[in-house]
């Protein structure tokens, strides 16, 4: 695999579109001070994946756009794109050539796409892995990276020579495998668990289905006793209602001859009352006279109370002066000894 082309717009110092083209043999890219190589650097690193703004001498993730200058504004996005041949037959790319892209906005929203189609980061690590691509890989080194990778203990120096023998897809193959190993034995725990509970409910709704049974057996028999029963009490109604009917045909003849009983009878009231008239005039007209009787006795009776309540006083009057006058008799006895 060779790089062939690094295609940069908005990357830090990259405002305009830039295209580096890396031809066969070295390629050196050489400038003053502060001129931006390392930004090519670092726009390869951020291409491929690196999610550390510190390892890309920023604060954040956002200060890899352009943020401006004097002369111009900052860029909405900042977007990079590596071009890769001469592929490995371990990819799974069916074009002569692969172009990696990276795009991240100012909200932080980060896109990866492979050939122009969008895919996940992971896509990009898994089709880098074993190339010595990857962003902690051999491929690129930074400033001060090779007295790192000098300096580094043998359990480091060990993964930047698997990552350049190809062993390090395999590990990283294995340890997806081992995780997918394990999550397949929590199924099958839960699968077991899961199992259980079935043959638990199993019995149960094996037990609930006897109990159907049984439950139909019991029901259609008392379906058979009910109907046997509904015969039985359909024969003694009708036998019943046989009767009643002849009943009811005595009460009918009953009926009509009360019926005329009670017109004769009818008939008779009507004559008796015809003949009470005269006498029930007679006997209004001595209600009459009674009530008038009753009503000056009534008079005759107040007019009587009234006298003996006059008799009262004139009694009790004459009582006073009785006794006014033994009381002037004693007065003028008096006198007269005086």
């Amino acid at each position: 695999m060779r790089l062939r082309r690094l295609e940069t717009y908005g990357f830090k110092s990259f405002a305009d579109r830039m295209s580096f083209d890396f031809e066969d043999g070295i390629t050196a890219i050489i400038g003053p001070n502060g001129c931006g190589k390392s930004n090519v650097v670092d726009s390869i690193k951020w291409v491929i994946g690196e999610q550390s703004a510190k390892a890309l001498r920023g604060a954040e993730m956002t200060d890899v756009i352009f943020n401006g200058c004097a002369t111009r504004r900052g860029m909405p996005f900042a977007e990079v794109t590596l071009v890769l041949d001469q592929l490995s037959a371990g990819m799974v790319i069916d074009t002569p050539e692969v172009a990696i892209t990276r795009r991240l906005t100012r909200d932080g929203l980060s896109s990866y796409f492979i050939n122009g189609k969008a895919c996940r980061l992971k896509d990009i690590k898994d089709l880098l892995m074993g190339t010595g691509m990857g962003t902690s890989a051999y491929a690129v080194i930074e400033q001060g990276r090779v007295g790192f990778i000098l300096e580094s203990n043998t359990k480091d120096r060990r993964m930047v020579l698997e990552e350049a023998a190809g062993i390090s897809r395999y590990r990283a193959r294995r340890r997806i495998a081992a995780r997918k190993l394990e999550r397949v034995e929590i199924d099958l725990q839960r699968i077991a668990e899961v199992l259980a509970e079935v043959r638990r409910r199993a019995r149960q709704v094996r037990k609930q289905a006897q109990d159907a049974i049984r439950f139909r057996d019991l029901t259609a028999r008392a379906k058979e006793l009910r109907l046997a029963f509904a015969m039985e009490e359909h024969g003694r109604l009708s036998a019943e209602l046989a009767q009643l009917d002849s009943q009811l045909q005595q009460l009918t003849a009953d009926e009509a001859a009360a019926s005329a009983e009670s017109a004769r009878l009818e008939a008779l009231v009507a004559e008796e009352d015809a003949r009470l008239a005269p006498s029930e005039d007679l006997i209004r007209e001595r209600e009459r006279a009674r009530a008038d009787a009753q009503s000056a006795r009534d008079v005759a009776r107040a007019q009587t109370d009234e006298c003996d309540a006059q008799l009262t006083e004139l009694d009790r009057t004459e009582a006073e002066d009785r006794t006014a006058l033994a009381t002037v008799a004693e007065r003028i006895a008096a006198l007269d000894r005086q």
